[in-house]
């Protein structure tokens, strides 16, 4: 087994690296394996850095992201498995105050080199399947990561499970107090109640 240091945005490895570009305004990490530095055997690689898009309704909001792999090679069957972890702040989804996600995943990924051109699919198993043609020289893992990461995003993000939320008729927090608002009763439920009264009496 290959030991081989974490990569950090600047530095680059025998096989792997990371490039970045900007994307809504913050740099953006490329999570690559370089096939013409990758040797047969078993390799570990690290990768850490951002990713932007990965809570689709706060797109902007950047994700900081681990992977941890061990990549595999055969001639020309290139397997990568590893957990892909992530954490975000961005708004509850009850009150609008800061919220904390933690993210953590499985990944798998099949690299099979070919005389085609490059193509992605999943297989049986969720893994995804990467054709890449025999000039290329390095695989791109990121959207796949990416993907990854937003599959397992909670439906809804809230700051505390006891989260009280806004009022919605002066959108005070009641998590810091409660307001003087007076309940209100959807009428559609007053024909129900007068049931219920009915059947008490």
């Amino acid at each position: 087994m290959h030991q081989v240091p974490t990569v950090q945005l600047t530095d680059r490895t025998r096989f792997g690296t990371l490039s970045s570009l900007c994307l809504f305004g913050v740099q953006e990490a490329f999570m690559i394996i370089r096939l013409d530095k990758l040797r047969d055997g078993s390799h570990h690689q690290k990768w850490s850095g951002t990713l932007t898009s990965v809570d689709l309704v706060y797109p902007e909001v950047v994700t900081d992201v681990e992977v941890v792999a061990d990549i595999h090679r055969l001639s020309d069957l290139i397997t990568v498995r590893g957990l892909i972890t992530g954490s975000l702040a961005r708004p509850c989804d009850r009150c609008l105050e800061p919220a904390e996600v933690k993210l953590e995943t499985p990944l798998h990924v099949v690299i099979r080199v070919r005389s085609v051109a490059m193509t992605t699919e999943e297989g049986d198993d969720g893994e995804f399947i990467v054709t890449v043609a025999d000039e290329d020289s390095e695989v791109d893992l990121t959207d796949l990561i990416r993907d990854r990461l937003v599959v397992d995003f909670p439906l809804v993000v809230h700051c505390d499970e006891a989260c009280k939320g806004l009022c919605p008729q002066c959108g005070a927090n009641l998590n810091i107090a409660p307001c003087t608002c007076a309940v209100t009763v959807d009428p559609r439920w007053e024909a129900l109640k007068s049931i219920r009264n009915e059947n008490s009496e």
